[in-house]
This record gives C-alpha cells, sequence and structure tokens, in this order.
C-alpha cells in the first residue's frame, strides 16, 4: 500500500497533465449546473479557472461558494474527484503577483493549445475572471495496471 505522500505525489502528477476538469455548481434557485473547463493547479492543490464574469459559473459561486469537480474522464483509468470552495477573483488585475502569474500562466496555455477556447472568442471589453477553487476534500481512482499506485478496490483518499 503506497504512503499518503506517494498517492498525494501521483494524484498531482496526473491533474498537471490534464487540461479539463467538469466543475459542477448551483443556481441560486437551486438548479444544478456544470460545464467543462480548463484549469491550472498548484502544488496544493488549488484550481484556477478562467471564465466570463456574467458566466454561469461565476453568478452560481458569487450566491454560493460551494463547488464539485471531476477530472479524468473519457477512455483514462485514473480520475480524480474533488469538492470544496471557490471564490470569484474579480480583483485578479489588482491582486498579488501570485494572481497576475495564474492568470498570465493560463493565457499562454490557452494561446499554445487551445486557440479554439470560448474565452478567446470574447469580444474586447468584455470582462472576465479568475476563478480559485481550493478543494475541501478529494479522492483519486487509479486503475491503470502498468503504474506502481495502481489500486482496484476503491479510491485513494488524498484531501482531507
Amino acid at each position: 500500500m503506497p504512503t499518503i505522500q506517494e498517492v498525494k505525489n501521483s494524484t498531482l502528477q496526473f491533474l498537471q497533465t490534464q487540461e479539463t476538469a467538469v466543475v459542477g455548481t448551483v443556481s441560486k434557485e437551486g438548479i444544478p449546473q456544470v460545464a467543462t473547463v480548463y484549469y491550472v493547479i498548484d502544488d496544493d492543490f488549488t484550481f484556477y479557472i478562467v471564465t466570463h464574469l456574467q458566466s454561469s459559473k461565476a453568478k452560481n459561486l458569487r450566491d454560493n461558494n460551494h463547488v464539485a469537480l471531476v477530472v479524468g474522464f473519457g477512455p483514462n483509468l485514473k480520475t480524480v474527484q474533488a469538492g470544496g470552495v471557490a471564490e470569484v477573483m474579480e480583483d485578479w488585475r489588482t491582486g498579488t503577483l501570485y494572481r497576475k502569474k495564474v492568470m498570465l500562466h493560463m493565457i499562454e496555455k490557452v494561446e499554445r493549445d487551445m486557440k479554439e477556447w470560448p474565452i478567446m472568442r470574447l469580444s474586447r471589453g468584455e470582462e472576465f475572471t479568475v476563478l480559485k477553487i481550493i478543494p475541501q476534500w478529494m479522492t483519486y481512482l487509479n486503475l491503470d495496471e502498468s503504474d506502481p499506485l495502481a489500486y482496484r478496490e476503491d479510491f485513494y483518499k488524498v484531501l482531507p
């Protein structure tokens, strides 16, 4: 059985190799909504997503900051599920240098890999924001038999 640090390292490495997540939020009226998004993740498992300031995601998270997400779908043999709280970082331009670096990293990623990403088609003058998602819980399922951390019986608990 791998140590928790080995599981965390494997989970982070997996998340850093992926580009998209499915994010779930809930509207003010209690209606669940999901969206596929591109993300950047830091070494503390904090996710950063860029979205239009008036997107359903941003609106929902202003009213209810609880969020769920999943990474790894399709033919992948690995998946991460998480839930936590989100912050709509509307002040990212005037925020800390770290926030600006996150945004620049996301823009570089989008320009390099995802030219068709919807946010790249926004008109001049339209506003976008950064969503910062801090997971409060996270699980990792690894069914890749070629990976020494493969575990066939259950999910690994990564956080808390």
